[in-house]
């Protein structure tokens, strides 16, 4: 028997391939979680945005307009049909319409009294007026990243 001093080629060899691939695994895993961390971040955000365009919209002095005083309130935006969806293509953090921001925000306004299966949304009966609900549905989507998006959703009630 002879005496053995270091390693062979094969077991060298080996070892390389082992260490290559656990460096990989963990390039690959640190890559994905950063891409995680980052959508994450994203989502939050865009329900934060999403949360104060709510806020505002509810804040409007004229919470129900209609005819002349649509075009002026914020809750119209820019006046479309009743039901369709409206609102700045992009804004930044702060929602600030900007052509470069990385949000798209917009809101739909419908009257939920008549259209809603909801059950908050209760219909009147005897002959008392109805009471006018309001559905708003605020979406907020980042604009390079698809994977991003938040809803929220409120009814009230008109007084």
């Amino acid at each position: 028997m002879f005496n053995k001093h270091g390693f062979t080629l094969v077991e060298t060899l080996v070892a390389v391939v082992i260490g290559v691939a656990v460096v990989i695994g963990i390039g690959a895993l640190s890559e994905r979680l950063i891409h995680h961390r980052t959508t994450t971040d994203s989502n939050s955000a865009a329900m934060a945005l999403a949360e104060r365009k709510l806020e505002a919209l509810l804040a409007d002095p004229n919470p129900n307009p209609s005819g002349g005083a649509c075009p002026a309130a914020d809750l119209c935006g820019a006046a479309p049909p009743a039901g369709l969806t409206h609102g700045p293509t992009s804004v930044d953090i702060n929602l600030s319409a900007s052509a470069s921001g990385p949000y798209r925000v917009q809101w739909n306004v419908i009257d939920a009294t008549t259209t809603s299966t909801s059950p908050f949304v209760v219909a009147n009966t005897g002959g008392t007026p109805p009471t006018v609900v309001k559905k708003i549905t605020v979406t907020v989507t980042h604009l390079r990243n698809p994977n991003v998006r938040a809803s929220v959703v409120r009814y009230y009630k008109v007084a």
